[in-house]
């Protein structure tokens, strides 16, 4: 049962949260971070808000604070969809806030997380397989993604799912042809601001 300390307390988790969105949307990320801080001090599980935090965090270019932030949020979301490719971006905020050995532990935890048996969301199958090269492709272990699409047998599909396949297999590939740092600057680019939008301050 529901206390009534408890309907309080996610009542102003929520108020907090409100007002968090709007500041964020109007590209207040410092006052944004700090309505989010309520919010979390009233409900620390939800994952929502440490999600938003993350964002207001690195758009402000404090990657280090963000990982810490995004890790957290991780750690929380039992329900999460998109696991691997959690993982992946964590290395990613790991990498923009020059910290190699974490950014290098977080890929090689989304390469096991895939190799255990990981079942992804059917929705997002193709999405997370994606990430799983991307985070070899930062691992630069050509070799094993090499390995596992040749080893595909692909004649038995039907040609949608086929081309589909074919299409996704060489997009895999092509992450090979950049280094580990030409791959963060174009996979962390579409996360980061416009040039012509600037974070403000009241």
């Amino acid at each position: 049962m529901i206390s009534k300390s408890q309907v309080k307390d996610t009542i102003k988790a929520r108020f907090f949260g409100d007002l968090a969105w709007k500041a964020y949307k109007k590209y207040y990320f410092k006052k944004s971070i700090s309505l989010l801080d309520s919010s979390i001090l009233y409900n620390p599980t939800n994952s929502s808000s440490y999600h938003l935090k993350a964002e207001a965090q690195w758009s402000l270019g404090n990657y280090a604070d963000a990982a810490e932030t995004y890790r957290k949020m991780i750690s929380i979301s039992d329900k999460y969809l998109l696991k691997v490719s959690a993982n992946v971006f964590l290395g990613m905020l790991y990498g923009m806030a020059d910290m190699p050995r974490q950014a290098t532990a977080q890929y090689a935890s989304a390469v096991k997380l895939w190799e255990s048996g990981y079942v992804p969301h059917k929705q997002f199958k193709m999405v997370e397989e994606f990430d799983y090269f991307l985070a070899l492709a930062f691992l630069e272990d050509k070799a094993k993604a090499v390995k596992i699409i040749s080893g595909q047998n692909l004649d038995s599909l039907n040609y949608p799912k086929r081309h589909e396949l074919e299409n996704q297999n060489k997009r895999c590939l092509s992450l090979f042809d950049k280094t580990p740092k030409e791959l963060l600057e174009i996979y962390f680019k579409e996360y980061m601001l416009p040039n012509d939008i600037k974070p403000l301050e009241e």
